[in-house]
């Protein structure tokens, strides 16, 4: 769900039936800005909680959206996240585990 004013973003863990759209992804469940970034430093930071799983990342608009993804920087993402409340994991041209101490309630994303 998202917030009335677009800054907050919140898993009720309903999934919604949504009109076909060019801009939508198919085949996994993404929250997209509603303005892309063409130049400059930009941060952000978002609350991930004590959830024991979570993704995120950021994408170039370019990338495909529908079918099957391979979330790599070769195809535009790059993503972070958390499994089994214990393994925090990067995908940069592999899946490579992070070594974090404590649990991490927020991320902290700069892009130059």
């Amino acid at each position: 769900e998202i917030s009335a004013d677009g800054k907050k973003v919140t898993d009720t863990g309903v999934v919604r039936d949504l009109l076909s759209n060019e801009k939508r992804f198919d085949s996994h469940l993404f929250v997209l800005a509603k303005e892309g970034y063409t130049y400059g430093r930009h941060y952000w930071e978002v609350y991930v909680g004590r959830r024991g799983s979570w993704a995120l990342g950021i994408a170039q608009e370019s990338v495909t959206r529908k079918g099957t993804l391979t979330l790599s920087p070769e195809n535009g993402f790059w993503t972070m996240g958390l499994t089994d409340g214990r393994h925090y994991w990067a995908y940069m041209d592999h899946c490579a585990r992070l070594s974090v101490s404590g649990l991490v309630t927020y991320i902290g994303i700069f892009l130059d």
